[in-house]
């Protein structure tokens, strides 16, 4: 596939954008870029287009975030930190989820992941209606991502796989094995090669959230009937 860079991947941000996601394996995944390779840039950062991430998940001590999204509240809002593990480069980010299913990021740069201090309280008010002494570190991950971009610059698909989490408040580790989460996401709902090829191998459109399920596999504590559904289609992924 032929490679696009960082700087060219400017042109389509989307912060404000339309997400779909859908739950494949390996196996599918590889079908799938077989398919599309003519149609989508591969975005390469540095060496490889391979990239890790890293996030760390923030909630109050009643877990409002997590429990908003397992009751299908909209609006609704996301408070993390995120790491490009291969660049170094951290965000504290608060993604917002309006009732027209339109996702908003916002996000400032931090020094380094553990560096929310109180010089982020107005953003984080102004975002997450939250305030910094509300809110702690409940969930982190890890997983690599690939990142394809439309030729038509105006669709952004990422791969991702090899999921790793673990709960800071009940120590408890997991992971989700050969489950790949591919997400469209693009400024509207327009016509997509990726999604057609999507639902030429069968693969559903399907909501997911890793801090939900992570929160959902690590902590007993928390509401888990909405997610249920969820863990059946990823036991039925695994090979």
């Amino acid at each position: 596939m032929p490679r696009l860079n960082l700087e060219q991947l400017g042109k389509v941000r989307l912060m404000d954008r339309v997400d779909r996601k859908y739950l494949a394996n390996k196996k599918l995944l590889l079908q799938y870029l077989n398919m599309v390779k003519d149609s989508y840039y591969l975005l390469v950062a540095g060496d490889s287009p391979v990239a890790s991430y890293a996030t760390t998940y923030w909630d109050t001590a009643d877990h409002h975030f997590y429990t908003m999204h397992h009751n299908g509240a909209r609006p609704r809002v996301k408070v993390r930190v995120r790491t490009y593990v291969d660049t170094a480069t951290s965000f504290l980010e608060v993604k917002n989820k309006d009732n027209h299913s339109m996702t908003r990021k916002s996000r400032v740069r931090l020094a380094n992941p553990e560096d929310v201090n109180s010089d982020d309280e107005e953003f984080l008010e102004d975002k997450a209606d939250v305030r910094l002494d509300e809110i702690h570190p409940c969930l982190t991950n890890s997983f690599h991502r690939v990142t394809l971009v439309s030729r038509k610059m105006n669709e952004r698909i990422t791969l991702d796989f090899d999921l790793k989490f673990h709960n800071i408040e009940t120590n408890t580790d997991t992971s989700l094995g050969s489950l790949v989460i591919m997400e469209v996401k693009s400024s509207g709902k327009r016509s997509s090669d990726s999604i057609d090829v999507l639902r030429e191998l069968r693969i559903k459109a399907s909501g997911f959230s890793k801090y939900c399920i992570g929160t959902y596999l690590t902590n007993p504590d928390v509401k888990h009937n909405k997610f249920k559904e969820n863990m059946i289609k990823i036991s039925r992924l695994e090979i």
